[in-house]
């Protein structure tokens, strides 16, 4: 057989923009930087516009169960989702927070405009919250269960990001798409903190640099004390 040539990396206006946006959410958690808000909207914006509308990009529950059932794919052409996330992963090593979620997510930024037209001052009450929470941990295991009996990256996904960046979707995906949005004039990221897949994930994320942590804190004191 020829020898298959080497795929050429692909570094282009999307992956340029994940960058910046990823350096800006870190130095804006980690430094004291004026005008803050102000930054967090730029990102959140530019987010919106170009991961979402140009390039339709956000981070979705089928490109982590991709990797986590095994499918990896040629880093040259695919730079940008290794990047993504790779850059929280990153941050949530280093600074405990979810950068991409609070900075640029696209479907996240679309949420808090919905909630600047709207006003969005109605709150959950603490205890459907707490229910609401496990609900939101419930979808996100059955969608992982699901990606891993059937090998198949794509099958749980209900992500709505499709129905709003590509005007993709079913008719479920596209009435859940404007009951989110209707919902998000009233209540802030309801998505975000309800029925995101994501958000679970980094939660086990977060848990295991907690684990990490303290086995390493709790070897140094056997150390010293030794």
């Amino acid at each position: 057989l020829p020898p298959q040539p080497i795929a050429r990396v692909k570094f282009g206006l999307p992956e340029v923009t994940l960058f910046c946006l990823f350096v800006t959410a870190l130095v804006n958690q980690t430094a004291g930087i004026k005008r803050k808000k102000l930054i967090r909207w730029i990102c959140l914006l530019t987010g919106l516009v170009v991961l979402g509308w140009m390039f339709n990009a956000p981070l979705t529950l089928t490109n982590v169960n991709s990797l986590l059932v095994g499918y990896w794919p040629h880093w040259q052409s695919n730079l940008y989702w290794y990047l993504l996330i790779g850059g929280i992963l990153f941050i949530a090593t280093v600074d405990n927070k979810n950068g991409y979620c609070a900075w640029f997510c696209p479907f996240g930024a679309a949420q808090e405009c919905m909630a600047v037209i709207g006003g969005a001052k109605l709150t959950v009450a603490r205890v459907y919250r707490r229910r609401l929470v496990w609900v939101h941990r419930g979808l996100a295991w059955l969608a992982l269960m699901l990606a891993f009996l059937f090998r198949n990256p794509g099958v749980s996904s209900y992500e709505v990001f499709g129905a709003l960046f590509a005007f993709t979707g079913s008719t479920v995906l596209f009435a859940l798409l404007g009951v989110v949005l209707v919902v998000s004039l009233f209540v802030r990221r309801p998505w975000c903190h309800y029925l995101c897949p994501l958000d679970p994930v980094y939660d086990l994320v977060r848990l295991g640099r907690t684990w990490v942590l303290e086995q390493w804190a709790t070897r140094r004191q056997r150390l010293g004390a030794s």
